[in-house]
């Protein structure tokens, strides 16, 4: 046996056990979910033909596109991510809507080259729905499997504590003992690296404690065993920095890169004008009445003009049909409006209760000001219990990263009409954050969706 003499100890290496990485496993996984959702879309083709009598088989002849889209949509929404392999809801929505994707950009491919008669509305609707049931059978079988495979968790992580004199080894998530480290870690010795990266060198992750005179020896290892590793700075804790950089030589902590990357924004951005552009022309009529109505109701303008704060801190101001008196309209924000004001026109209670007087936002969004969907900006001087919403939480202006929006997460959360209570800033807020710590277009999507059951709230008002 090949024996390795370290200090007074016997090292054998091949008995030491090691941590096992979990990278293969996971790309098994994401491979089989890919064969299994492919199976189903064969199956959901294949069966609908099947049952109906005197089919065309048009179902079969458009499935290598459908598996094409559904591929190329599934990637786009993380449905083959890791998060999808042991989350059985995320798993199953990203793959509804990988599919839905796929769907519809089928019968758009086919509308375009004017084909869409080749495919019998029945039977598209019954593959649909076929395959669909299908994909959330299969997807909630594949999470319970990848969660028992995977022990629950996608990565396998190794915490070491290092306090100066003594290295002990815990692996987190691995029916395995404490190791105690046999190696000085300050002194340079190979036999010493070999027991280390025999002990982690398959760790999907490695989180170091330890003094910080030992930190620049850690970050010289770390570089050395090809891990990813990571030191616990408690210091950093009500501050965390996001990552690294350099200036003139010089490291820096990255504390703030924003919420969206260059290739979200554009994403967002043609999901704003897609949506606002298409709303516009489809309430035209309403529009117009809206219009018609405010005129006729009481005298001054259609539109009522407000500074709210928007992306960056900045103010712009927002569009709404006037629902007030003229000589009652607060442009600043300083008086909310309460349950029956007075200053509320007979037309515009109707607007607001049905949240109609919010659709002129429709051109803040077409102008760059405002997004579909994002959290609601608020007036400047907006108080709740006699605090501005800043006074009442400091993390208020972080919800200021990205442009607002017309509805939000906290607003299909119920949280709407004017917030008096600090409770009702606070819970605002938490939603806020929420979002743009988890933004997708996905969620967009969802929230959109899900505005369409609080258009007309019990505190628009």
């Amino acid at each position: 046996m090949n024996q390795l003499t370290l200090g007074e100890h016997i090292l054998c290496p091949e008995k030491i056990p090691s941590l096992a990485s979990k990278a293969h496993n996971r790309f098994r996984l994401v491979l089989c979910v890919f064969i299994a959702d492919v199976i189903c879309l064969v199956l959901g083709a294949l069966l609908p033909d099947l049952w109906l009598p005197g089919s065309s088989g048009s179902a079969l002849a458009m499935l290598p596109l459908m598996i094409v889209l559904h591929a190329l949509s599934g990637f786009w929404l993380r449905a083959f991510s890791g998060e999808a392999l042991i989350s059985a809801r995320l798993s199953v929505r990203l793959a509804i809507g990988s599919n839905l994707c796929a769907a519809a950009l089928l019968l758009f491919i086919l509308f375009v080259l004017q084909q869409s008669q080749i495919v019998p509305r029945l039977s598209f609707e019954l593959t649909l729905l076929t395959t669909l049931f299908l994909l959330l059978t299969g997807r909630l079988l594949l999470a319970r499997y990848a969660r028992r495979s995977l022990a629950g968790q996608l990565h396998s992580v190794v915490r070491i504590e290092d306090d100066g004199a003594a290295t002990t080894i815990w692996p987190v998530d691995q029916a395995m003992p404490a190791r105690q480290l046999r190696w000085d870690i300050g002194a340079d010795d190979p036999l010493g690296y070999h027991e280390l990266a025999t002990l982690v060198g398959n760790a999907d992750r490695v989180v170091v404690h330890c003094p910080d005179n030992r930190r620049p020896t850690w970050v010289h290892i770390f570089q050395g065993l090809n891990v990813h590793g990571e030191i616990i700075a408690r210091e950093l804790g009500r501050n965390p920095p996001v990552g690294i950089g350099a200036f003139n030589g010089e490291a820096t902590l990255i504390v703030a890169r924003g919420p969206l990357g260059l290739s979200d924004r554009i994403v967002k951005r043609a999901f704003d004008v897609a949506v606002s552009s298409l709303a516009l022309l489809v309430l035209l009529p309403l529009i117009l009445g809206a219009a018609i109505a405010i005129k006729l109701d009481s005298p001054g303008s259609v539109f009522f003009r407000q500074p709210r704060i928007g992306r960056q801190n900045r103010q712009f101001h927002i569009y709404k049909f006037r629902s007030m008196l003229s000589d009652g309209s607060d442009s600043g924000g300083v008086c909310s409006t309460l349950r029956g004001d007075a200053r509320v026109t007979r037309i515009g209670r109707v607007l607001r209760r049905t949240s109609i007087d919010e659709i002129p936002q429709l051109i803040n969004v077409l102008r760059g000001d405002m997004s579909i969907v994002a959290p609601r900006p608020h007036a400047v001087h907006s108080m709740a219990q006699d605090k501005y919403f800043w006074e009442v939480d400091a993390r208020y202006w972080h919800r200021h990263a990205c442009k607002p929006g017309m509805t939000g997460l906290a607003q299909v959360r119920g949280h709407r009409g004017t917030a008096l209570e600090a409770k009702d800033v606070q819970d605002r807020l938490a939603a806020d954050l929420e979002y743009l710590n988890k933004w997708s277009l996905w969620l967009d999507i969802a929230i959109l969706f899900r505005t369409l059951r609080v258009i007309v709230h019990k505190n628009a008002f």
